[in-house]
């Protein structure tokens, strides 16, 4: 069965044997141009024992001001790309992107570095893959070797103790982020491919210049060609950010968060995920983060509209 994002409470019902998980938010959340009620929604699942204790997860849901409170963001490695529908038939592409133990592994502070961050670690690697030095920075906070090492700027009321893990709970399924990545390499590209330019005629006078980008533009004056003309040269393998994505559904079990739509970078590579910039969220965040051992194990995704998409009249 599916999970929706639970807010507050979970109840046992004797008489139906059955464990009720339940979601509310004091305000509407808005999810693109929908609006969902107070009561997110309520799912059902079936037990003969007693159900386990379940923390009360509005203990870590607390408002979110961007502009008092930042978020540690996350490292995740891109999977690849799939799709999904809706309950009303509707596609949606989605990104597949996992966490890989990612877990603090160092402070920085005003005093010392003169700004606020975790430093965090992801992806376990081999002690032989590190030198000495690198090894003994991990020895000395208590944590296991990592491979990938990124910092995050942070705010005080958003610092997580040395050791700390952070999962996919991290995000709320239905709010935005912004994600960076390192786009694909295709090496050395013509104009043709790399601008977009259409080139020369194919016939009429034109003799093996077909895929070339004409003339530069200088004569005697300016004498010379100008800065930034868009000329043949290496393409991609830069970072580039995707903006205002939105978080589709996590997946406790296997700690993946689904995006909706592309995000840059090829399959297996590294991506940093942050809360959005631009568009806050409307509801409460997990602050400084929600342990996954409090949700439910399976998919918690965000609930479905209740507005056919395919009436024009709504």
């Amino acid at each position: 069965y599916t999970h929706f994002w639970p807010n507050t409470f979970s109840l046992f019902d004797d008489t139906k044997k059955e464990m009720i998980v339940g979601a509310y938010s004091s305000t509407p959340l808005s999810i693109g141009r929908r609006c969902l009620s107070p009561l997110l929604s309520l799912c059902v699942k079936r037990s003969m024992s007693q159900p386990k204790t379940i923390e009360n997860i509005t203990d870590y849901m607390k408002p979110y001001d961007k502009s008092n409170s930042r978020r540690c963001g996350i490292v995740a490695r891109k999977l690849g790309m799939m799709q999904t529908y809706t309950s009303w038939g509707v596609r949606v592409p989605l990104t597949v992107l996992q966490l890989e133990e990612m877990q603090v592994i160092g402070h920085r502070t005003p005093e010392k570095d003169g700004y606020r961050a975790l430093i965090i670690g992801s992806t376990p690697v081999k002690t032989t893959k590190l030198k000495g030095t690198v090894l003994g920075q991990f020895d000395k906070e208590g944590v296991d070797p990592k491979r990938t090492i990124t910092e995050f700027k942070v705010t005080e009321d958003c610092v997580l103790p040395i050791g700390s893990k952070v999962n996919c709970s991290h995000l709320v399924p239905g709010q935005y982020i912004d994600v960076q990545g390192v786009t694909i390499g295709k090496g050395f590209q013509g104009g043709m491919k790399r601008h977009g330019f259409s080139g020369m005629p194919a016939s009429h006078g034109v003799t093996k210049t077909h895929r070339r980008i004409g003339g530069l533009g200088g004569g005697q004056d300016p004498g010379r060609v100008w800065k930034g003309k868009k000329m043949p040269g290496r393409m991609g393998g830069k970072k580039r950010y995707q903006l205002n994505l939105q978080v589709y559904q996590i997946d406790t079990r296997h700690d993946l968060v689904f995006v909706s739509g592309s995000v840059p970078g090829a399959k297996k590579s590294v991506v940093k995920i942050r809360d959005s910039f631009f568009k806050s969220p409307s509801d409460a965040l997990p602050i400084p983060t929600l342990p996954i051992q409090v949700l439910p194990k399976g998919i918690i995704q965000v609930p479905s509209t209740s507005d056919d998409p395919f009436n024009s009249s709504n």
